[in-house]
C-alpha cells in the first residue's frame, strides 16, 4: 500500500506527538461541520494514545484560508459531503476540489 501512496515521493517520518495531535484535532475540526470518523476508526483508535496522554505542542490549522476544504476522493460520497458543508458551514463558506470525469485509484 505505501508504494501506491508514495509512488512519486518518499514517506516522511514525523514525531508521534504530531501524528496524534493531527488525528485528534482533525476529528474535532470535522465534528464542527457534522462529520464523524469512519466506522473503522473504532478499531484503529486503539493504536493511538488516549487524548491528553501526549503533549500537543504544535500549532495546527485545518481547512484552507479559514474555511473547510473538501478534496473528493474515489470512495467519497461527494454529494452527501457537499450537502453537509452547505448546511453546516453555509453557502460560500467552504471550498472543494472535484475531479473531472471518472476517478481511478491509479490517479491517486
Amino acid at each position: 500500500m505505501p508504494d501506491q501512496i508514495f509512488h512519486e515521493m518518499e514517506a516522511e517520518q514525523c514525531p508521534i506527538e504530531l501524528a496524534h495531535q493531527m488525528i485528534y484535532q482533525a476529528i474535532e475540526y470535522a465534528e464542527r461541520f457534522g462529520f464523524e470518523p469512519e466506522k473503522d476508526f473504532a478499531l484503529t483508535q486503539h493504536l493511538l494514545a488516549p487524548r491528553g496522554k501526549l503533549e500537543e505542542p504544535y500549532d495546527l490549522t485545518f481547512g484552507l484560508n479559514g474555511k473547510p476544504f473538501f478534496v473528493a476522493g474515489p470512495y467519497d460520497n461527494a454529494e452527501r459531503i457537499m450537502r453537509q458543508l452547505e448546511k453546516t458551514a453555509g453557502p460560500g463558506n467552504y471550498d472543494f476540489l472535484m475531479p473531472i470525469g471518472p476517478m481511478d485509484l491509479d490517479d491517486f
